[in-house]
């Protein structure tokens, strides 16, 4: 089983519970709107779910992030532009998802605000979330560190 069909099947009682979100028939939150892949990274977009839904995901996250064949997760809460106040998932992320990081040997990093990256084992993860440079980018770089050495030795 792929690690996106993995996810849905696991967050399905998530989607179920967000039903009786009060925003819930206008903004509904289901398996097949808010999870999919990024890049070779399974994705759970966490918008449209409130506190207890936010870490109803991050407990199911941890329970399958063992099985996940890419060995990392990105979690999207966005910065809060909707809510009435200070935002709150990503402090439920945050506090969630760091205690397990801690506690299994993960880690939490946030490549920018509202987007969180779940790293479970470095060795299967993408490129896109360990953010080590994939082949393109060095390739670019040695041809401009090539071209600046002919361009050095041209002006000599």
């Amino acid at each position: 089983m792929d690690d996106v069909t993995r996810l849905r099947e696991a967050l399905k009682p998530v989607e179920k519970a967000a039903k009786g979100l009060p925003w819930a028939k206008k903004r509904p939150w289901t398996v097949q709107t808010h999870v999919g892949i990024d890049r070779g990274v399974p994705i759970v977009d966490l918008h449209d779910l409130g506190t207890r839904t936010a870490e109803a995901v991050c407990d199911t996250v941890i329970r399958e992030a063992d099985a996940l064949e890419t060995g990392a997760c990105f979690l999207i809460t966005g910065v809060g532009r909707h809510s009435t106040g200070k935002a709150v998932l990503p402090s439920v992320v945050r506090t969630r998802m760091g205690a397990a990081c801690q506690e299994r040997g993960w880690s939490l990093r946030i490549p920018r605000a509202g987007r969180f990256t779940v790293l479970i084992d470095p060795s299967k993860a993408p490129a896109a979330a360990t953010g080590a440079l994939g082949w393109v980018t060095w390739g670019w770089l040695l041809f401009v560190a090539a071209a600046a050495a002919l361009v050095a030795l041209n002006s000599c």
